[in-house]
C-alpha cells in the first residue's frame, strides 16, 4: 500500500507510462468498428480502481478519535479522487435503491406490502468506469 501511495504522489498529475500507452493506443490510424467490450487496457485498470475505491471506504471507516495524520489522509484522499476523475471512474454511493447500480446483500425486517425498500446501510462502494458498472454498491435494505 505504501508503494501505491508513493506512486500517487510521484506522478503529480503527469501521465504514467501505462496511461501514455493507453492514450497513444486511443488514437487509431484507421477507423475501426465500434466494439461492445472495453479494450484490454481499460479492463486491466479495473482491479487497481477497485483497490482505490476500497481504500477510500477503509479511510471513511476510520474512527474520528484517530486525528493523527488527518491532513495526510485528506491529501491521499484528494489524490485518489483526482485519479478516479482522470480515468473517468465514478464511485457508486447512491442513497436511493437502484438495482442496476446496487446489490442487496441483506434485507432486514419483513418485506413491505408494496415491495418498496430504502437503503439501511452501505457495505461497500461500487465502481462505474466510463458508464460501465464494474462493481455494484453493496447495501442492506430495510422496508420503507
Amino acid at each position: 500500500m505504501l508503494t501505491l501511495v508513493k506512486r500517487l504522489f510521484a506522478t503529480r498529475g503527469r501521465a504514467e507510462p501505462a496511461e501514455e500507452a493507453f492514450l497513444a493506443a486511443e488514437a487509431p490510424s484507421e477507423p475501426q468498428a465500434p466494439v461492445s467490450v472495453p479494450p484490454r487496457e481499460q479492463r486491466s485498470q479495473d482491479p487497481i480502481l477497485l483497490f482505490l475505491v476500497d481504500l477510500l471506504d477503509e479511510m471513511d471507516a476510520l474512527p474520528e478519535s484517530s486525528s493523527e495524520g488527518r491532513e495526510e489522509l485528506a491529501l491521499v484522499r484528494s489524490r485518489i479522487e483526482d485519479r478516479l476523475l482522470l480515468l473517468d471512474a465514478e464511485m457508486i454511493r447512491d442513497s436511493t435503491w437502484n438495482p442496476e447500480r446496487q446489490r442487496a446483500v441483506a434485507v432486514s425486517g419483513e418485506v413491505s406490502a408494496d415491495g418498496t425498500h430504502v437503503i439501511g446501510s452501505s457495505r461497500a462502494s461500487g465502481l462505474c468506469v466510463e458508464g460501465r458498472v464494474v462493481r455494484k454498491q453493496e447495501v442492506t435494505l430495510e422496508p420503507s
